[in-house]
């Protein structure tokens, strides 16, 4: 049928998007699909109720016994998915979101440190986004004064510098003989010997992992 149709060649079409473009496959770009999901799920089920009608045609109690079953795997995967989402994701993704950007802002705004030189690695992880938003940086003042690297391979644009911050890779036995410096990176990329000689602290998450270890040079 027409409507048959339709819902196939909405489904073959949607994942296009998702799948010829850069970090495939990226969710966000399968929303189109989203809607397709649920109608084909009530088309199975009003298919398979036809068909326990078919079976069942005397026998009430067995097809209602499967009916009850099916309800029972529907409540049960809703209470797993509100567990999932609701308790086990915010504590699990929470480095995906950026919950650790605030507490950041908040050491690195505190009276003591808050002129030092920030440099932080990997401006490709767009660390800006989350310290102009929580700073309540002046966008007008970070659009004229923001230095960017050239653009990359993919067409990207990252920023290598703004006011006091300065994203790229840390070279940590020349970097820490600067100082009045804030060097941040994950702590698994820290070396021992900085560690152990210099004031740090953690920015830790839901779950207890450790995001950003911050190392203020002597």
């Amino acid at each position: 049928t027409k409507e048959t149709m339709l819902i196939l060649l909405w489904f073959f079409i949607a994942p296009i998007s998702a799948s010829i473009t850069k970090d495939a496959p990226h969710t966000n770009r399968m929303f189109a699909i989203f809607p397709i999901l649920p109608l084909v799920t009530a088309l199975g089920l009003t298919k398979f109720i036809d068909m326990l009608n078919t079976w069942f045609k005397n026998k009430l109690l067995y097809k209602n016994s499967v009916l009850l079953i099916i309800f029972a795997l529907f409540i049960l995967n809703i209470l797993v998915y509100m567990d999932r989402y609701y308790v086990h994701f915010p504590r699990n993704e929470a480095i995906s979101w950026g919950n650790g950007y605030k507490e950041l802002i908040k050491v690195l705004s505190k009276d003591k440190i808050g002129t030092r030189q920030v440099i932080m690695t990997h401006p490709e992880h767009s660390h800006y986004i989350f310290l102009l938003f929580y700073g309540m940086y002046d966008p007008l003042y970070f659009q004229k004064n923001a230095v960017r690297y050239p653009p990359t391979d993919d067409g990207f644009v990252h920023v290598k510098s703004f006011d006091r911050f300065e994203f790229r890779e840390i070279n940590w036995g020349e970097d820490i003989k600067i100082s009045n410096r804030l060097l941040i990176d994950n702590p698994s990329n820290i070396p021992e010997f900085v560690k152990n000689s210099f004031p740090s602290r953690n920015i830790t998450l839901p779950n207890g992992e450790v995001m950003f270890t911050i190392i203020e040079t002597k």
